[in-house]
């Protein structure tokens, strides 16, 4: 049967026009997950419950592969994080080729509005940070030293105050080690990396106030709703407090940010990506065994692009969008190992924004 030329091309565009629609959705359900446009300093969301996220069969104990972890269907944990991560990558690329909205700039005195440096000391790099700071670092075009422990800062914030609505009425006071929000961090300027040691965000922690006094998974609206300190993003957070120690120790400029990396990761629903990857990627038959220097993958790389869309990958990707203008044109390549064995096992993982 033949189509008149005219019913061809009205279907042609019709076609077209659906497609178009598809991707503009695609993009914008992963920014509603990440930042809401309207009001992009409460909620990314899909980064903020970075650590011990309470969600379904993704419990875990610190230092421990919990055995519910291995329960799960993995092989969709990780195709699910490999769409994410792809289509974050692609709104990076898009921000660093001067299209998208910038992130909020703020200011180091922005620190001072809800938070407190609970901890503030000089320490030197753990034996397992420093393998793969010499690694990477020799890679370099023009290779750096690791510094002495007096130009690494391991700094804690926390919040300060409780959660309020903009009525006044209190929804809960954050309690106990792990009900308070805080970032927890060594900053290096001097190779430009921040290794993350605990993240637990503002929108995190009244998720599980609000959770805990029996009201159902808060919208996005809901938690704003609620007053969080304006600068409460673990991306924010970083890249002000990392930049400002820059300016100051070592006359590093900005926008040389590099490393981002995340000691003995605990959240479920990462941990569960990295282990599909490490057993898909081992030589041997059994036991799970990836230590130092484990695997490296480039972010086109579905592997890497599924290490990004994890809960603890994500925030990286928000940094690179968010603070493009900064950053200036950059790849990524992530590396992840494993330390210990059996069931109490470390996994690792680390973000390498490389300059291109």
């Amino acid at each position: 049967m033949s189509i008149n030329p005219v019913t061809r091309h009205s279907l042609h565009g019709l076609l077209l026009f659906l497609l178009s629609s598809l991707i503009l959705l695609s993009f914008s359900l992963v920014k509603r997950d990440g930042a809401s446009s309207e009001n992009p300093r409460i909620d990314h969301v899909a980064y903020d419950a970075v650590i011990d996220n309470d969600s379904e069969n993704s419990q875990t104990e610190w230092q421990t592969f919990n055995s519910t972890l291995l329960k799960r269907d993995t092989a969709a944990d990780y195709e699910k994080a490999k769409k994410k991560g792809k289509d974050l990558w692609t709104l990076v690329q898009c921000a660093m080729d001067g299209q998208g909205d910038a992130g909020e700039v703020f200011q180091p005195s922005a620190l001072d509005n809800g938070w407190t440096r609970t901890l503030d000391e000089k320490r030197d790099l753990e034996d397992h940070w420093r393998d793969y700071f010499e690694l990477e670092l020799t890679r370099e075009k023009v290779p750096r030293k690791i510094p002495s422990k007096d130009h690494i800062s391991f700094i804690q914030l926390e919040q300060t105050g409780s959660f309020t609505d903009r009525q006044g009425k209190p929804a809960g006071s954050p309690a106990g080690p792990q009900g308070k929000p805080l970032y927890y961090s060594y900053y290096v300027p001097s190779i430009s990396a921040v290794i993350v040691k605990t993240m637990f965000s503002p929108a995190n922690i009244l998720t599980k106030l609000l959770t805990s006094a029996g009201e159902e998974v808060p919208s996005s609206q809901m938690i704003k709703d609620h007053l969080v300190p304006p600068l409460s993003r673990w991306s924010d957070v970083t890249w002000v407090l990392y930049s400002d120690l820059a300016r100051k120790s070592s006359g590093e400029q900005l926008g040389k940010l590099q490393y981002l990396a995340h000691d003995m990761v605990t959240n479920g629903d990462t941990k569960v990506v990295m282990i599909y990857i490490m057993r898909k990627h081992q030589k041997n038959v059994g036991r799970l065994q990836m230590p130092f220097p484990g695997l490296e993958f480039d972010i086109e790389t579905e592997e890497g692009q599924a290490l990004l869309g994890t809960p603890n990958g994500v925030g990286t990707a928000w940094m690179m969008h968010d603070r493009a203008r900064e950053l200036g044109k950059r790849g990524l390549k992530i590396r992840l190992w494993q330390m210990g064995s059996a069931n109490k096992a470390s996994v690792y993982l680390a973000f390498n924004m490389v300059p291109v």
